[in-house]
């Protein structure tokens, strides 16, 4: 049992860990959105409208980046999918056995009578329990946060280029663009990072 509590945290863990790599990843990419692009001097000498196209290529060469962060954050989803699977059983199975420990203990230290050096006994059993459940519950809670944070990073990422292919989306007969693609995967995103 202690075994299986360990390896759950560890796992959750590991996925935390992946996941602030991503996180970091994204904030740069959005960082890198948001700063001025060229030296005062260098505007002076490009048109505005010559500037704008400057700074949109630069900008849309973020894309490869962005798409191999992405492709990260499956092989995460792939495996949060896995932990999930793997880690909900145990819980299922660890959960009623955690929940009638902790009743029986708690019966057993206030309505029994027993000698004081074995109810202290049961309290730091008791305890001992209590911490283990809410260490689950912290480190799942935890990819959970993460997720979210990911999430967000990706709808800034994704809202960034919402002007330029609003623009292209008017003059294309295809509706299609890629604002349409990147709206249907921030939509996504709530769907693929959930099951955890």
């Amino acid at each position: 049992m202690f075994l299986c509590v360990i390896y759950i945290m560890i796992h959750s863990q590991v996925i935390q860990i992946r996941q602030q790599s991503i996180v970091n990843a994204l904030l740069q990419i959005n960082e890198r959105l948001t700063e001025p692009i060229g030296s005062p001097s260098s505007a002076n000498l490009l048109s505005t409208s010559k500037m704008s196209v400057v700074v949109a290529q630069k900008r849309f060469e973020l894309f490869p980046v962005f798409y191999r962060v992405q492709t990260e954050l499956l092989s995460i989803c792939r495996h949060t999918r896995y932990t999930a699977r793997l880690v909900g059983t145990r819980l299922r199975t660890l959960l009623p056995y955690y929940i009638a420990a902790q009743c029986y203990l708690l019966y057993a230290v206030t309505f029994t009578s027993m000698p004081v050096n074995q109810r202290h006994v049961f309290v730091v059993v008791f305890a001992d329990i209590d911490l283990f459940m809410f260490g689950i519950i912290r480190v799942c809670a935890g990819v959970s946060t993460s997720n979210e944070v990911i999430e967000k990073e990706c709808r800034r990422f994704a809202a960034f280029f919402a002007p330029f292919t609003r623009a292209t989306a008017a003059t294309t007969a295809n509706k299609f663009t890629i604002f349409a693609v990147l709206k249907a995967e921030s939509f996504q995103a709530t769907r693929r990072l959930r099951p955890y």
